[in-house]
């Protein structure tokens, strides 16, 4: 699986988050409240808060032998948007219907490019 440098960053500030909230549970404790103080500031950074809020974008498609696009998916944050191609790159209707019955359709999804 491919990720990006920002995913990995908005992953660790998403721990971080669950951290803090897990250090807060605890008893009253200067040390703790002072640990508290570091994580909330650190998770306030501009950069942090424009990292950890930003969606990333994953497209992908699945096609037949001969290159007809089956459907195409695009995964926003946590949204998955699956359609079907424009015409005329796209499989006839039936085979598209004819693959999902029979054993669905993977689509590997990658980084979108921008």
């Amino acid at each position: 699986m491919e990720f990006s440098s920002d995913e990995r960053h908005a992953e660790t500030l998403a721990f971080l988050a669950q951290v803090r909230d897990y250090l807060a549970r605890w008893p009253p404790h200067p040390m703790n409240r002072e640990m508290l103080k570091k994580i909330d500031a650190h998770l306030e950074q501009p950069g942090h808060r424009l990292v950890a809020r930003a969606d990333t974008v994953r497209a992908g498609g699945s096609y037949t032998a001969v290159g007809q696009c089956l459907l195409e998916a695009e995964l926003k944050g946590d949204e998955l948007v699956v359609r079907l191609p424009r015409k005329p790159s796209t499989a006839p209707d039936e085979m598209v219907l004819a693959a999902l019955k029979k054993e669905g359709i993977g689509i590997s999804l990658k980084l979108a490019r921008s």
